[in-house]
C-alpha cells in the first residue's frame, strides 16, 4: 500500500513536469502561428491599403486604371479613380476651355521698343523645384545679358530683381507681373477632389502624391510652371510688344554658363537657314534618340527610357505654330487627365502633343549639335548653318499616329 501511494506521487510529479514542458512549447508555437496567419493575410491583402474614392450620383466617368512607376505607388496600380464631381457643369475647368483665358495685368517696360523679326519669352517664380532659388538667381544673370528683345512672366515681388538685371539701356524688356493662382492651370479640374489615406485632396495636391520624384520636386506649383509654357508663349504673341512674327521660349536656367552672355542668340542667318520651321511647326530638341513610346497616353520615363526623348527647355516658331501648338497641348493635357496619370512631367505631354499632330513639331537630335543634349536648341538658333559635322542639320519629325496608338494608354 505504501509501494502505490509513493508510485501515485511519482506519477503526479511526472505529469506537472510534462505539463509544464508542454506549456512553455505549446505556447509559444501559438503565438508564432497567430503572428504568421496574421502577416499572411496582411501579404495577401491586394486592396486592404488602396485610396477609396467615392463615387456619387454626379459622376460621369470613371477614369482609367492609375499606373505609377514607384515602389510607393505600386500598391495602387489595381485601384480605379472615380472622382468626385462639384459642380455638374465639369468643362468649364478643362484645359482646352481655361487655355482660353488672356492675362491682363499690365507690363513694366524697360529700354527701347523696337520692331524685331523674334521675341525671346520665359518665365520665372519663386517656386520648390530641383534646385535652391539661389541657383536660379545665378543662371539667369546669364540669360539676362542677352540681347534680344525678351518677356519675362514673374511674380510682382521680383521685378525690381529682373528690372535690375536688365538695366543695361540699350536691351528691350517687358516685365508682366502675375501670380502663379493667375496662370488657368490653377484652376484645372477643380470641381474634382480625390480621398487617399484618410484625407481629401484636390487634383493638384493628389498629383504630388503620385508623383514618382515627389521627393524632389516637394510642390506642386513647379508643374504649373512647366505646363504652361506654350499658354505664356500665347500671352507674349496676344500683345506682341514688338511685332515679331517668331517666338523663342526658354527656360530661364538654360544659360548655365557665359558662352553667350551679351550675345544676340537668335542668329541673322537663322532667317535664311534651311533649319528654320515653316509657319506652322515648332521647333525642339532631342535629348535621345527619337524613339516614340508605344501607347499615346504614356508618362514612364524613369523605367522605358528609350522613348523619351522632348526636351522642354527650349522651343521656337512662328506665332501660327505656337497658337496652333497651345491648342492641341491643352486638348492632350485634358487627355491624360481622364486617363488618371501623372501629369506634372510637362515632356511627357509635349512629346504626346507632337505624337498626335506630328505636323506642329520637327526636332534637332542631340547628335547633330555641339551643346548640350537638353539646352542644345539655343546653340542651333544661334549656328543654324551646319551641325557638328559641318553638315546642314538633319530634323527629324514624329511619323503619323495610327488609330491604335491614339486610343491606346500604358
Amino acid at each position: 500500500m505504501k509501494r502505490q501511494t509513493i508510485q501515485s506521487k511519482q506519477h503526479a510529479k511526472l505529469r506537472r513536469t510534462f505539463a509544464r514542458q508542454l506549456f512553455i512549447l505549446v505556447v509559444p508555437f501559438c503565438f508564432i502561428t497567430v503572428w504568421l496567419v496574421a502577416s499572411f493575410r496582411k501579404i495577401g491583402c491586394v486592396n486592404c491599403n488602396l485610396p477609396q474614392i467615392h463615387p456619387t450620383k454626379t459622376v460621369q466617368q470613371d477614369l482609367a486604371s492609375f499606373k505609377d512607376n514607384t515602389k510607393e505607388a505600386k500598391q495602387l496600380t489595381t485601384a480605379q479613380w472615380k472622382p468626385m464631381f462639384l459642380e455638374t457643369n465639369s468643362s468649364k475647368f478643362t484645359a482646352e476651355h481655361l487655355w482660353s483665358q488672356s492675362l491682363s495685368t499690365d507690363a513694366v517696360i524697360l529700354g527701347p521698343q523696337i520692331r524685331s523679326n523674334h521675341t525671346l519669352v520665359t518665365a520665372y517664380f519663386r517656386a520648390k523645384s530641383k534646385y535652391p532659388s539661389t541657383k536660379y538667381d545665378e543662371w539667369m544673370q546669364n540669360m539676362m545679358s542677352l540681347k534680344d528683345p525678351l518677356v519675362i512672366f514673374t511674380q510682382p515681388d521680383l521685378v525690381e530683381m529682373m528690372s535690375n538685371l536688365r538695366s543695361d539701356p540699350s536691351l528691350s524688356t517687358i516685365i508682366i507681373p502675375c501670380t502663379l493662382e493667375d496662370l488657368p492651370i490653377s484652376k484645372l479640374k477643380s470641381d474634382l477632389v480625390f480621398e487617399h489615406a484618410g484625407k481629401t485632396l484636390s487634383l493638384w495636391e493628389h498629383q504630388l502624391e503620385i508623383d514618382p520624384e515627389k521627393n524632389r520636386h516637394s510642390s506642386y506649383y513647379v508643374f504649373w510652371i512647366w505646363l504652361s509654357k506654350s499658354w505664356l508663349v500665347e500671352q507674349a504673341i496676344q500683345r506682341n510688344f514688338f511685332q515679331s512674327e517668331f517666338f523663342v521660349y526658354t527656360d530661364i536656367g538654360c544659360f548655365r554658363g557665359g558662352k553667350y552672355n551679351h550675345k544676340m542668340l537668335v542668329s541673322p542667318d537663322f532667317w535664311s537657314s534651311s533649319i528654320r520651321p515653316d509657319r506652322h511647326t515648332l521647333l525642339w530638341m532631342a535629348h535621345h534618340p527619337p524613339n516614340p513610346p508605344p501607347t499615346y497616353i504614356w508618362t514612364n520615363k524613369l523605367k522605358q527610357k528609350q522613348f523619351f526623348y522632348q526636351s522642354g527647355s527650349q522651343a521656337a516658331g512662328f506665332r501660327e505654330a505656337w497658337i496652333e501648338f497651345n491648342r492641341e497641348f491643352a486638348k492632350t493635357l485634358d487627355d491624360y487627365v481622364a486617363a488618371g496619370v501623372f501629369v506634372g512631367e510637362d515632356q511627357c505631354i509635349l512629346q504626346a502633343t507632337c505624337l498626335r499632330k506630328p505636323q506642329l513639331c520637327q526636332y534637332i537630335p542631340f547628335s547633330q549639335v555641339a551643346d548640350n543634349h537638353y539646352f542644345g536648341l539655343r546653340h542651333v538658333l544661334h549656328f543654324p548653318t551646319l551641325n557638328k559635322m559641318q553638315e546642314p542639320y538633319q530634323p527629324w519629325r514624329p511619323p503619323q499616329p495610327s488609330a491604335d496608338f491614339l486610343v491606346s494608354s500604358e
